[in-house]
């Protein structure tokens, strides 16, 4: 009796749990349109120079507003 009632509870826990997920929109995320491949300095590459850069993008919602590098 004890172990059913338990099961019932958790059983309406989840079902109010996933009640609440579902009702919550979804977030928009943004969509990249276009994009132009980076220039590559000619002297780092006859160097085998290689590297991870990391850039912070922002935007205003239609477009870039400003690239800031983190490093790299």
């Amino acid at each position: 009796m004890v172990r059913s009632r338990c099961l019932g509870g958790v059983l309406i826990i989840c079902v109010v749990a996933s009640v609440a997920q579902v009702a919550e929109p979804p977030q928009k995320l943004p969509v990249v349109k276009s994009g132009d491949m980076p220039f590559y300095p000619p002297l780092a590459n006859m160097a085998r120079i290689q590297g991870d850069i990391h850039l912070r993008v922002t935007t205003d919602g239609s477009g870039v507003a400003s690239v800031v590098v983190e490093s790299g």
